[in-house]
Protein backbone atom coordinates (compact mmCIF):
# COMPACT_ATOMS: atom_id res chain seq x y z
CA UNK A 1 0.00 0.00 0.00
CA UNK A 2 1.19 3.60 -0.53
CA UNK A 3 3.42 4.66 2.34
CA UNK A 4 4.28 1.14 3.49
CA UNK A 5 7.98 0.54 3.96
CA UNK A 6 10.65 -1.95 4.95
CA UNK A 7 13.50 -0.68 7.06
CA UNK A 8 16.51 -2.31 8.65
CA UNK A 9 19.80 -1.28 10.26
CA UNK A 10 23.29 -2.69 10.03
CA UNK A 11 26.36 -1.87 12.10
CA UNK A 12 29.62 -0.98 10.37
CA UNK A 13 32.57 -1.53 12.70
CA UNK A 14 36.25 -0.77 12.26
CA UNK A 15 37.86 -3.75 13.99
CA UNK A 16 41.32 -2.90 12.67
CA UNK A 17 44.08 -0.83 14.19
CA UNK A 18 44.07 1.90 11.51
CA UNK A 19 41.63 4.82 11.30
CA UNK A 20 39.60 4.67 8.09
CA UNK A 21 37.37 6.85 5.93
CA UNK A 22 34.63 6.02 3.47
CA UNK A 23 35.85 5.88 -0.13
CA UNK A 24 32.60 4.95 -1.88
CA UNK A 25 29.11 3.61 -1.30
CA UNK A 26 27.12 1.56 -3.79
CA UNK A 27 23.47 0.49 -3.66
CA UNK A 28 22.11 -2.04 -6.13
CA UNK A 29 18.86 -3.78 -6.92
CA UNK A 30 20.09 -7.04 -8.34
CA UNK A 31 23.01 -6.03 -10.54
CA UNK A 32 21.73 -2.54 -11.31
CA UNK A 33 23.01 0.55 -9.51
CA UNK A 34 20.14 2.38 -7.82
CA UNK A 35 19.47 5.78 -9.37
CA UNK A 36 16.35 7.83 -9.96
CA UNK A 37 16.06 6.24 -13.38
CA UNK A 38 16.63 2.61 -12.36
CA UNK A 39 14.47 2.39 -9.23
CA UNK A 40 10.88 1.22 -9.88
CA UNK A 41 8.67 4.29 -10.17
CA UNK A 42 6.50 3.28 -7.21
CA UNK A 43 9.44 2.99 -4.76
CA UNK A 44 11.65 5.31 -2.73
CA UNK A 45 15.04 4.28 -1.38
CA UNK A 46 17.25 5.90 1.22
CA UNK A 47 20.38 5.00 3.16
CA UNK A 48 21.77 7.14 5.97
CA UNK A 49 23.30 6.96 9.40
CA UNK A 50 20.88 6.18 12.20
CA UNK A 51 20.74 9.84 13.25
CA UNK A 52 19.70 10.88 9.72
CA UNK A 53 23.10 12.17 8.58
CA UNK A 54 23.53 11.38 4.87
CA UNK A 55 26.35 9.12 3.76
CA UNK A 56 29.10 10.74 1.72
CA UNK A 57 32.71 10.08 0.79
CA UNK A 58 35.54 10.78 3.27
CA UNK A 59 33.44 10.28 6.42
CA UNK A 60 35.74 8.81 9.03
CA UNK A 61 35.44 5.53 10.90
CA UNK A 62 38.21 5.40 13.46
CA UNK A 63 39.72 2.25 14.84
CA UNK A 64 37.30 0.59 17.25
CA UNK A 65 34.35 2.79 16.24
CA UNK A 66 30.95 1.55 15.08
CA UNK A 67 28.36 3.38 13.01
CA UNK A 68 24.78 2.23 12.53
CA UNK A 69 23.44 2.46 8.98
CA UNK A 70 19.70 2.66 8.32
CA UNK A 71 18.34 1.37 5.01
CA UNK A 72 14.76 2.10 3.96
CA UNK A 73 12.72 0.96 0.97
CA UNK A 74 9.21 2.41 0.78
CA UNK A 75 6.20 2.69 -1.47
CA UNK A 76 5.67 6.29 -2.51
CA UNK A 77 2.73 8.06 -0.92
CA UNK A 78 1.53 9.76 -4.11
CA UNK A 79 0.76 6.62 -6.09
CA UNK A 80 -2.42 4.79 -6.95
CA UNK A 81 -3.04 1.09 -6.60
CA UNK A 82 -2.90 0.88 -10.37
CA UNK A 83 0.72 2.07 -10.24
CA UNK A 84 1.75 -1.07 -8.34
CA UNK A 85 2.88 -4.29 -10.03
CA UNK A 86 0.19 -6.89 -10.58
CA UNK A 87 2.22 -9.74 -9.13
CA UNK A 88 4.53 -10.22 -6.15
CA UNK A 89 8.05 -8.93 -6.73
CA UNK A 90 11.30 -10.18 -5.23
CA UNK A 91 13.84 -7.38 -4.77
CA UNK A 92 17.46 -8.21 -4.06
CA UNK A 93 19.09 -5.22 -2.39
CA UNK A 94 22.86 -4.91 -2.09
CA UNK A 95 24.66 -2.17 -0.13
CA UNK A 96 28.44 -1.95 -0.31
CA UNK A 97 30.58 0.57 1.59
CA UNK A 98 34.31 0.68 0.79
CA UNK A 99 36.82 2.19 3.22
CA UNK A 100 40.43 3.31 2.84
CA UNK A 101 43.00 4.61 5.31
CA UNK A 102 42.02 7.96 6.80
CA UNK A 103 43.89 11.05 5.65
CA UNK A 104 43.72 14.77 6.43
CA UNK A 105 40.69 15.24 4.14
CA UNK A 106 38.49 13.00 6.31
CA UNK A 107 35.31 14.52 7.73
CA UNK A 108 33.36 13.55 10.85
CA UNK A 109 29.99 11.83 10.74
CA UNK A 110 28.74 14.15 13.48
CA UNK A 111 29.65 17.82 13.45
CA UNK A 112 29.43 20.10 16.46
CA UNK A 113 30.45 23.58 15.24
CA UNK A 114 31.39 24.96 18.63
CA UNK A 115 34.83 26.31 17.74
CA UNK A 116 33.94 28.64 14.87
CA UNK A 117 32.28 32.00 14.29
CA UNK A 118 30.66 31.72 10.85
CA UNK A 119 29.14 34.29 8.52
CA UNK A 120 27.69 33.62 5.07
CA UNK A 121 28.18 36.30 2.41
CA UNK A 122 25.45 35.73 -0.17
CA UNK A 123 25.68 37.23 -3.65
CA UNK A 124 22.29 38.61 -4.73
CA UNK A 125 23.52 40.97 -7.45
CA UNK A 126 21.51 41.25 -10.64
CA UNK A 127 22.43 38.84 -13.41
CA UNK A 128 20.43 37.85 -16.47
CA UNK A 129 21.39 34.26 -15.64
CA UNK A 130 20.58 34.66 -11.95
CA UNK A 131 20.66 31.44 -9.96
CA UNK A 132 19.03 32.62 -6.77
CA UNK A 133 16.96 29.42 -6.59
CA UNK A 134 20.17 27.39 -6.54
CA UNK A 135 21.74 29.78 -4.02
CA UNK A 136 18.75 29.63 -1.67
CA UNK A 137 18.47 25.86 -1.96
CA UNK A 138 22.17 25.42 -1.21
CA UNK A 139 21.95 27.66 1.85
CA UNK A 140 18.91 25.78 3.19
CA UNK A 141 20.45 22.36 2.52
CA UNK A 142 23.80 23.19 4.11
CA UNK A 143 22.40 24.62 7.35
CA UNK A 144 19.80 21.83 7.57
CA UNK A 145 22.53 19.68 9.15
CA UNK A 146 23.03 22.18 11.99
CA UNK A 147 21.69 21.63 15.49
CA UNK A 148 18.31 23.28 16.03
CA UNK A 149 19.63 25.92 18.42
CA UNK A 150 22.81 26.80 16.51
CA UNK A 151 22.88 30.29 14.98
CA UNK A 152 25.05 31.78 12.26
CA UNK A 153 25.18 35.18 10.59
CA UNK A 154 24.73 36.28 7.01
CA UNK A 155 25.06 39.34 4.83
CA UNK A 156 23.69 39.75 1.31
CA UNK A 157 25.69 41.78 -1.17
CA UNK A 158 25.23 43.34 -4.59
CA UNK A 159 26.32 46.97 -5.03
CA UNK A 160 27.06 46.89 -1.31
CA UNK A 161 26.63 44.48 1.59
CA UNK A 162 23.86 44.52 4.16
CA UNK A 163 24.44 44.62 7.90
CA UNK A 164 24.77 41.10 9.34
CA UNK A 165 21.70 39.26 10.58
CA UNK A 166 21.49 35.99 12.50
CA UNK A 167 19.47 32.92 11.57
CA UNK A 168 19.04 29.25 12.47
CA UNK A 169 17.83 26.21 10.55
CA UNK A 170 14.23 27.01 11.54
CA UNK A 171 14.26 30.48 9.94
CA UNK A 172 16.61 30.28 6.95
CA UNK A 173 16.37 33.57 5.01
CA UNK A 174 15.07 33.66 1.45
CA UNK A 175 17.44 35.86 -0.54
CA UNK A 176 16.05 37.76 -3.52
CA UNK A 177 17.93 39.17 -6.49
CA UNK A 178 18.62 42.90 -6.23
CA UNK A 179 17.39 43.98 -9.66
CA UNK A 180 18.49 47.59 -9.00
CA UNK A 181 22.08 46.66 -8.25
CA UNK A 182 25.10 48.00 -10.09
CA UNK A 183 28.04 45.64 -9.74
CA UNK A 184 28.98 42.75 -7.47
CA UNK A 185 30.79 44.20 -4.50
CA UNK A 186 32.78 41.35 -2.98
CA UNK A 187 34.98 43.91 -1.19
CA UNK A 188 32.01 45.27 0.74
CA UNK A 189 30.93 41.75 1.69
CA UNK A 190 34.44 40.93 2.89
CA UNK A 191 34.65 44.15 4.92
CA UNK A 192 31.26 43.57 6.60
CA UNK A 193 32.12 39.92 7.29
CA UNK A 194 35.58 40.79 8.61
CA UNK A 195 34.24 43.44 11.00
CA UNK A 196 31.56 41.03 12.26
CA UNK A 197 34.12 38.31 12.97
CA UNK A 198 36.51 40.75 14.67
CA UNK A 199 33.66 41.77 17.00
CA UNK A 200 33.11 38.09 17.82
CA UNK A 201 36.78 37.17 18.15
CA UNK A 202 36.92 37.66 21.93
CA UNK A 203 35.36 34.21 22.35
CA UNK A 204 38.53 32.69 20.89
CA UNK A 205 36.80 30.90 18.03
CA UNK A 206 38.06 30.68 14.44
CA UNK A 207 36.51 33.21 12.05
CA UNK A 208 34.96 31.72 8.90
CA UNK A 209 33.54 33.55 5.85
CA UNK A 210 31.44 31.49 3.43
CA UNK A 211 30.95 33.21 0.08
CA UNK A 212 27.99 31.87 -1.89
CA UNK A 213 28.12 33.36 -5.37
CA UNK A 214 27.11 33.08 -9.01
CA UNK A 215 29.98 35.07 -10.39
CA UNK A 216 33.06 37.17 -9.97
CA UNK A 217 33.66 40.74 -8.75
CA UNK A 218 32.11 43.33 -11.07
CA UNK A 219 32.60 47.07 -10.97
CA UNK A 220 30.51 49.27 -8.74
CA UNK A 221 29.99 53.00 -9.23
CA UNK A 222 33.24 53.69 -7.36
CA UNK A 223 35.35 51.46 -9.62
CA UNK A 224 36.46 52.03 -13.19
CA UNK A 225 36.09 48.48 -14.47
CA UNK A 226 35.75 44.84 -13.46
CA UNK A 227 39.51 44.36 -13.27
CA UNK A 228 39.74 47.01 -10.58
CA UNK A 229 36.92 45.21 -8.75
CA UNK A 230 38.86 41.93 -8.95
CA UNK A 231 41.98 43.63 -7.60
CA UNK A 232 40.07 45.22 -4.70
CA UNK A 233 38.48 41.89 -3.79
CA UNK A 234 41.65 39.80 -3.73
CA UNK A 235 43.58 42.56 -1.99
CA UNK A 236 40.90 42.87 0.71
CA UNK A 237 40.80 39.12 1.31
CA UNK A 238 44.56 38.78 1.59
CA UNK A 239 45.32 41.94 3.56
CA UNK A 240 42.61 41.53 6.20
CA UNK A 241 40.73 38.22 6.58
CA UNK A 242 43.50 35.81 5.58
CA UNK A 243 46.14 37.92 7.33
CA UNK A 244 44.26 37.54 10.60
CA UNK A 245 43.82 33.78 10.27
CA UNK A 246 40.21 33.79 9.09
CA UNK A 247 39.18 31.10 6.63
CA UNK A 248 37.32 31.87 3.40
CA UNK A 249 35.18 29.22 1.70
CA UNK A 250 33.88 29.95 -1.80
CA UNK A 251 30.79 28.07 -3.00
CA UNK A 252 30.44 28.83 -6.70
CA UNK A 253 27.13 28.19 -8.51
CA UNK A 254 28.38 29.49 -11.86
CA UNK A 255 28.18 27.17 -14.88
CA UNK A 256 31.89 27.89 -15.36
CA UNK A 257 32.85 26.43 -12.00
CA UNK A 258 35.31 23.53 -12.09
CA UNK A 259 37.22 22.53 -8.97
CA UNK A 260 39.80 20.74 -11.12
CA UNK A 261 40.71 23.83 -13.13
CA UNK A 262 44.29 24.90 -12.43
CA UNK A 263 45.09 28.45 -11.40
CA UNK A 264 46.74 30.67 -14.02
CA UNK A 265 50.49 30.90 -13.82
CA UNK A 266 52.25 33.57 -11.78
CA UNK A 267 53.07 36.71 -13.70
CA UNK A 268 50.17 36.31 -16.13
CA UNK A 269 48.20 39.46 -16.94
CA UNK A 270 44.45 38.89 -17.09
CA UNK A 271 42.92 41.00 -19.84
CA UNK A 272 40.00 38.71 -20.73
CA UNK A 273 36.81 38.93 -18.73
CA UNK A 274 36.29 35.99 -16.34
CA UNK A 275 32.72 35.56 -17.52
CA UNK A 276 34.07 34.36 -20.86
CA UNK A 277 36.87 32.17 -19.51
CA UNK A 278 36.48 29.11 -17.30
CA UNK A 279 40.16 29.20 -16.34
CA UNK A 280 40.12 32.85 -15.28
CA UNK A 281 36.80 32.54 -13.47
CA UNK A 282 38.00 29.60 -11.39
CA UNK A 283 41.41 31.19 -10.85
CA UNK A 284 39.91 34.34 -9.33
CA UNK A 285 37.50 32.37 -7.14
CA UNK A 286 40.18 29.95 -5.96
CA UNK A 287 42.61 32.75 -5.14
CA UNK A 288 39.84 34.42 -3.16
CA UNK A 289 39.33 31.28 -1.10
CA UNK A 290 41.68 29.95 1.57
CA UNK A 291 42.88 27.31 -0.88
CA UNK A 292 45.59 29.90 -1.61
CA UNK A 293 47.49 32.30 0.62
CA UNK A 294 50.06 35.09 0.12
CA UNK A 295 48.17 36.25 -2.95
CA UNK A 296 49.76 39.30 -4.57
CA UNK A 297 48.01 41.10 -7.41
CA UNK A 298 48.49 44.35 -9.35
CA UNK A 299 45.89 46.43 -11.20
CA UNK A 300 47.40 47.82 -14.39
CA UNK A 301 46.15 50.31 -16.99
CA UNK A 302 49.25 50.51 -19.19
CA UNK A 303 49.46 48.33 -22.29
CA UNK A 304 45.85 47.33 -21.75
CA UNK A 305 43.68 47.28 -18.63
CA UNK A 306 43.97 44.15 -16.54
CA UNK A 307 45.31 42.52 -13.40
CA UNK A 308 48.61 40.71 -12.94
CA UNK A 309 48.79 37.79 -10.52
CA UNK A 310 52.25 38.20 -9.05
CA UNK A 311 52.33 35.47 -6.44
CA UNK A 312 50.35 32.87 -4.49
CA UNK A 313 50.99 29.76 -2.44
CA UNK A 314 48.70 26.76 -2.50
CA UNK A 315 47.69 25.51 0.93
CA UNK A 316 48.21 21.81 1.59
CA UNK A 317 44.81 20.07 1.36
CA UNK A 318 43.24 23.47 0.68
CA UNK A 319 40.83 22.03 -1.88
CA UNK A 320 38.08 21.94 0.76
CA UNK A 321 37.83 25.73 0.62
CA UNK A 322 36.44 25.80 -2.94
CA UNK A 323 33.36 23.95 -4.18
CA UNK A 324 31.02 24.00 -7.16
CA UNK A 325 27.27 23.80 -6.62
CA UNK A 326 24.57 23.03 -9.17
CA UNK A 327 20.79 22.82 -9.04
CA UNK A 328 20.84 19.00 -9.09
CA UNK A 329 22.86 18.64 -5.88
CA UNK A 330 21.04 16.87 -3.06
CA UNK A 331 23.81 15.89 -0.64
CA UNK A 332 25.61 18.86 0.91
CA UNK A 333 26.99 17.05 3.93
CA UNK A 334 30.62 17.10 2.83
CA UNK A 335 30.45 20.88 2.26
CA UNK A 336 28.72 21.29 5.62
CA UNK A 337 31.32 19.18 7.41
CA UNK A 338 34.19 21.07 5.80
CA UNK A 339 32.78 24.44 6.88
CA UNK A 340 31.38 23.59 10.29
CA UNK A 341 33.60 20.69 11.37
Amino acid sequence: MPGDFYEFTVDVENTGSIDAMLESVSSKLGNTEITTGTLPTYLEYSVAYSNGTPITAKQQLNSGDTETIKVRLAFKTDIEVTDLPGTAQTLNLNLQMSYVQKDDMAIPVRVTPNNKNIIFAIDNSYDKNSKMDTVNNALAQIVNYMDDDYQIAYTAYSSSATNPKVFSKSNVPQIFCDVQSHGTNFSSALDISYDYLVDKSSNGKIGVIVILTNGIPERTNSENNDFEAMYNTLAAANSRAKRDGMKIYVLNVSDLCNVNETVIEKGYKIVDHPRSSKKINNSIMKLLSSEYENVSINYETTNGVGVVINNYNKVNLGEKYYACINSNDTNYYQIFANIFG
